[in-house]
């Protein structure tokens, strides 16, 4: 996640009660940790992951407690990093409540045909001759390139199902990313496709999808992938270009499935997958291997 202009961290840190410790130097976005880059902030609260964290990319680092080591970091030592990191993207990416049609903030292409029941929100923009069919929702902020197309009842831009476990209660992360469609994409009916909860949940150039697909927060699919209908991704996965998922294929989350993937109905892709692979079977596995233990199976049985 951008923010819209560069922020001091000795002024963040005095407005949010934390310590800077290390060097004050101004920071220009807000990711987690597997999203950081150069010039961000981001936040850890537990020793485990202490270390990782300060050896990312990340700028500013807010901690829970003082570590031995800054490795160059700037850092802001504050007792709950989670609501600090929180009320940061709550600053910069306030929820709203749909009040028009179309936002008075939408940019629109004229070509663009909006079909009735349609709903676009704030800092959505929409490329040339694409179709919104009817009932479909844009939240915002989103990007939808030029002649596609998103189905009847779809809704692009749905807050990220992330919840962070506080003592058995369950505490939402405030949506702060985007979704990105590029240009020539479909998007059949009744789809869901959340924005990332720092990033960008990015669709590819030229892919489609069927019915009732599922596209979780942060990931990125590549282009020209083709999903069948209740295909279902968690969150902050990548699946590369020319991928074929057929119907009820479920993707874990943080796995990459590599170019030219083809995964039969009902796989179940739990780890990283190997490209121009066919899988099958849950957990997934090659369909040749797949085939054959079922071969066995049947043998066995009737023994």
């Amino acid at each position: 996640m951008r923010l819209p202009s560069p922020i001091l961290a000795s002024a963040f840190a005095k407005t949010h009660g934390a310590k800077l410790v290390g060097p004050d130097q101004h920071f220009h976005g807000a990711n987690e940790i597997h999203n950081v880059q150069a010039g961000d902030i981001t936040f850890v609260d537990h020793p485990k992951y202490y270390k990782t964290t300060l050896r990312s990319d990340a700028s500013v680092v807010i901690i829970n407690e003082l570590p031995e080591d800054l490795n160059g970091k700037t850092v802001l030592v504050h007792p709950n990093p989670f609501s600090l990191y929180d009320a940061l993207i709550k600053e910069h990416r306030p929820n709203y409540t749909l009040k028009e049609k179309i936002a008075l903030s939408a940019n629109v292409h004229p070509s663009a045909i909006i079909e009735p029941g349609a709903v676009i929100g704030p800092k959505v923009t929409i490329g040339a001759h694409t179709i919104i069919e009817a009932n479909a929702v844009v939240y915002g902020p989103a990007r939808i390139g030029k002649r596609c197309r998103i189905g009847a009842s779809t809704v692009i831009g749905d807050k990220a199902f992330y919840f962070r476990n506080n003592q058995g209660e369950f505490s939402r992360w405030t949506t702060g990313g985007d979704v990105v469609i590029e240009d020539h994409v479909e998007i059949g009916p009744m789809c869901n496709i959340a924005r990332g909860v720092s990033a960008s949940t990015t669709i590819g150039e030229g892919s489609k999808f069927d019915a009732q697909v599922m596209i979780g927060h942060d990931t990125v699919v590549g282009k020209h992938c083709l999903f069948a209908a209740q295909v279902g991704i968690a969150g902050n996965v990548t699946v590369e270009d020319n991928v074929i998922l057929y119907g009820q294929v479920g993707v874990a989350q943080n796995v990459t499935i590599g170019a030219k993937t083809v995964a039969l109905a009902r796989a179940g892709m739990s780890k990283d997958c190997k490209g121009g692979i066919t899988y099958n079977g849950n957990p997934a596995q090659p369909a040749r291997d797949w085939l054959k233990e079922i071969a066995v199976v049947r043998r066995l049985a009737k023994s």
